[in-house]
C-alpha cells in the first residue's frame, strides 16, 4: 500500500489525539514560546488566549510523543544522534553571535583597516529562446530601437511573448543585479564595455539562445561605512564564533 503525505499527517494527528487532550499548560513556558516561534513564526505572548491554549496543547502533545519515542524507539538511532549534534551547534552559534553587538568605534576600526569594496555589477533582463532564427529576429528588432524607454518596453513585451525562462518570464525577464566577478569568463567578455540599454546575445550550450538587456552597469567602488556596516558586523561575529570554537576544541 502506498503511504501518501496525507496519510502520514493523519497518522500524526491520531497519535497526538491519543495522547493527552487536557488544556492545562504543563510544558515549560519558555519551551512553548520557542515552539510557537520556530513552528509558526509568531510571538506566543501576543496571541489570543484560545490561540495560546491551542499552541500549548499542541506542544504538550508534541513533547510527550517525542519523549516517548526518545525513550522507546529512537534511543540509539544514529540519524537522530547526528541531527541533534548539528542542531545543537547551529543554535549555540546563532545565540552566541546574536550577543555580539559591536560599537560604532569597533565597526569604524574594521572599516578603516579593510576598506571594503562593492564589486562591479550589472542589472540584467533576459529572454531565452530555442530557435536561433527567432533569436536573431528578436535581437534585430531590439537593436533597431534607439530610444531607451521604447527599447526597454519592447524587451519586456518580447519576454512575455517569447521567453522560455520560467524563473524570470513572469518578472518581465528581470534577473536583477549580478556581480561581474561571479559571471563566467564568456559572459564577462560579452558584457565588457556595455552600459545601460545595451542588448547582447549568446548561445547557451544545449539550451538555445539568451538575449540580455543590460539595464545598468555599476563599476566597483569603495563601500561607505553604512553600506558595509552589516557585512562588518557579521565578520566580527563570525570571528568571535571561530575564536570560541577554537577555545573549546583546544580545551581552554
Amino acid at each position: 500500500m502506498k503511504i501518501t503525505k496525507l496519510s502520514l499527517i493523519t497518522a500524526s494527528v491520531l497519535l497526538f489525539s491519543s495522547l493527552n487532550a487536557e488544556t492545562a499548560i504543563n510544558a515549560n513556558q519558555a519551551e512553548i514560546e520557542s515552539y510557537s516561534l520556530q513552528k509558526y513564526r509568531v510571538n506566543y505572548n501576543t496571541q489570543t488566549e484560545p490561540a495560546k491554549i491551542s499552541i500549548a496543547n499542541e506542544y504538550n502533545q508534541t513533547s510527550k510523543l517525542a519523549d516517548y519515542l526518545l525513550k522507546e524507539n529512537m534511543k540509539n538511532d544514529s540519524d537522530l544522534a547526528v541531527a541533534t549534534k548539528l542542531v545543537t551547534l547551529e543554535i549555540w552559534a546563532q545565540k552566541l553571535m546574536s550577543k555580539i553587538n559591536p560599537t560604532n568605534d569597533e565597526i569604524k576600526k574594521v572599516y578603516d583597516i579593510e576598506k571594503p569594496m562593492i564589486n562591479a555589477r550589472y542589472s540584467l533582463r533576459n529572454i531565452l529562446v530555442k530557435d536561433e532564427v527567432v533569436a536573431n529576429k528578436l535581437f534585430s528588432t531590439l537593436t533597431s530601437i534607439k530610444d531607451t524607454a521604447k527599447r526597454s518596453s519592447k524587451f519586456k513585451e518580447l519576454v512575455r511573448l517569447n521567453s522560455l525562462d520560467e524563473a524570470t518570464k513572469n518578472k518581465e525577464g528581470q534577473i536583477g543585479f549580478v556581480e561581474e566577478a561571479k559571471l563566467d569568463k564568456v559572459l564577462q567578455d560579452l558584457f565588457r564595455g556595455k552600459k545601460g540599454n545595451d542588448i547582447v546575445k549568446i548561445s547557451v550550450p544545449n539550451g538555445g539562445t539568451q538575449i540580455f538587456l543590460v539595464e545598468e552597469y555599476q563599476p566597483s567602488k569603495q563601500a561607505t561605512i553604512e553600506e558595509s556596516k552589516q557585512f562588518i558586523v557579521n565578520a566580527i561575529r563570525q570571528k568571535a564564533l571561530t575564536t570560541e570554537i577554537d577555545k573549546i576544541l583546544q580545551g581552554k
